[in-house]
């Protein structure tokens, strides 16, 4: 049974700057193409534009809609934070490879964003800080070891103690790290942007159209579809997490539900009541929160993460969750109190052990290119897998591809350096 990637209705369909919607008819001939990609999502938008951008002949093919997957469930958070402490990706792979993953994912966001405004994408984007909040002793105190090793590193931030940290977002905690230079954006409309741009320079989109079988051969791929099927040298799988198709890769792989819920559109004295300013604030816990603001006035909050439940019990977990979450943020941000919850919703998407993605090459799959398990930054990792996927197949393959190989968990038992 195929599951289903989000329930509930996401704020993302209701209201915003107007659509371009590239069409995307369903695919009913043979084809041919240097790259295919399969999932029509928002890692597979950023791949189609980075590709046609760079001279390749690029094919998109959809299962569903368009942008109407786990891209819906997206509450539009663009940071270059790991979902993994620095320290923690430090003693598994040592202080350079995680101080090159924090610098990849920086630069990342920021081309991301730059990239955007230049296309003139109308997706509500705009610039914000992030504050990572401890709300426990035993988180502030890695949150502290943290952010001293940052220090060391050089690595930018500053630590708000507990009084300053209520005094500039309402949130009850012991202490935080507050870092510059993330953003915030409808992930729908940037979504649609995305592949409005690719189209316009080339790229052929086709939704409806769910990939039966992939055929590899000695100098490229087939990609086969119900009603037609597209040769190419190669196929770019951005489907989230590994699909039934490419079983044998579940195993690196753990599905997660997460829920959103959102309050009414609040005025302005509410809004000042509640004091949370326009940062985007998470917490340092497991599994933790988030909240920022959202379309017309209204706070998004997400977060109370649970593992994967059978799809006969994922209609009352989504109950149960949206209930926890809102009871969780009230006692995280006092001043919620009294404010009411309009809408929720609820997304699958997959994490890693490492809380890193999977980009690259599988020996099992020749020809095949894989952007898998982003967590909880996906929108930087996913521009991150556009330009390291297109690069390699460009012919100038991208030093860092091996930090997020799919080998990577198998080397950290070998030596590594002093972790700090």
């Amino acid at each position: 049974m195929r599951r289903r990637l989000r329930l509930g209705h996401p704020l993302w369909l209701d209201g915003g700057p107007p659509l371009r919607e590239p069409a995307a008819p369903t695919l009913d001939a043979d084809l041919s193409a240097d790259v295919v990609i399969v999932g029509g999502g928002l890692t597979g938008a950023v791949i189609a534009y980075e590709c046609v951008s760079r001279g390749l002949s690029t094919v998109v093919l959809e299962a569903g809609r368009l942008a109407g997957g786990s891209t819906l469930a997206n509450t539009g958070l663009l940071v270059y934070e790991p979902d993994e402490l620095l320290l923690s990706l430090s003693a598994r792979y040592g202080p350079e490879a995680a101080l090159r993953v924090w610098e990849r994912s920086r630069e990342a966001t920021a081309a991301f964003t730059d990239t955007l405004r230049r296309l003139r994408v109308r997706c509500a984007l705009a610039r914000r800080a992030s504050i990572y909040v401890s709300t426990t002793a035993a988180s502030e105190r890695r949150l502290r070891a943290e952010y001293q090793f940052r220090r060391r590193h050089e690595v930018g931030g500053r630590w708000l103690d507990a009084d300053t940290l209520q005094r500039r977002t309402a949130v009850k905690g012991l202490g935080a790290i507050e870092t510059r230079g993330h953003a915030q954006l409808d992930p729908y409309r940037a979504c649609l942007g995305l592949f409005a741009a690719a189209l316009w320079n080339g790229a052929r989109l086709y939704s409806g159209s769910r990939v039966t079988r992939v055929e590899s051969g000695t100098r490229g791929v087939r990609v086969r579809t119900a009603r037609g099927a597209v040769r190419a040298r190669r196929v770019i799988v951005a489907t989230g997490y590994a699909t039934p198709a490419f079983r044998p890769l579940a195993g690196g792989f753990a599905l997660t539900h997460t829920y959103v819920v959102s309050t009414p559109p609040l005025s302005a004295a509410l809004r000042a009541r509640v004091g949370v300013p326009d940062v985007l604030v998470w917490s340092a816990e497991r599994p933790y929160h988030y909240m920022r603001w959202g379309p017309g006035h209204r706070l998004v909050i997400g977060g109370a993460d649970r593992p994967l439940v059978p799809e006969s019990q994922r209609a009352a977990a989504f109950a149960h969750g949206r209930r926890r979450l809102a009871r969780e943020v009230r006692a995280l941000c006092p001043t919620l109190r009294g404010i009411p919850f309009e809408r929720a919703w609820e997304g699958l998407f997959a994490v890693t052990p490492d809380g890193l993605p999977y980009l690259g090459p599988h020996p099992r799959y020749p020809h095949h290119l894989f952007a898998l398990g982003y967590g909880g930054n996906g929108m930087a990792y996913a521009w991150l897998a556009a330009r390291m996927l297109t690069r390699g197949i460009t012919g100038k393959p991208d030093p860092d591809l091996a930090l997020f190989s799919f080998d990577r968990l198998r080397e950290t038992n070998q030596p590594r350096g002093r972790s700090d």
